[in-house]
């Protein structure tokens, strides 16, 4: 479609005491009038693995919002 961009991004998450986590994806925009109206993103089964993986082993060290 002439209405959508697809692009690639990597986001990297830091915790004191753990290695950093690079997360991975695809994203796609879709544009109307020059505004993005709808935005979706995509990450592969294996960066989910890997996040879920990530989060289970340094979920100690995590802080809950109040």
């Amino acid at each position: 479609m002439g209405d959508s961009i697809l692009f690639g991004w990597k986001a990297t998450y830091k915790l004191a005491g753990a290695p950093d986590f690079l997360l991975e994806g695809k994203s796609t925009a879709r544009i109307r009038d020059g505004l993005i109206v709808e935005l979706t993103d995509g990450i592969s089964g294996a960066q989910c693995i890997a996040a879920n993986d990530y989060l289970i082993r340094y979920a100690s060290s995590l802080k809950s919002v109040p």
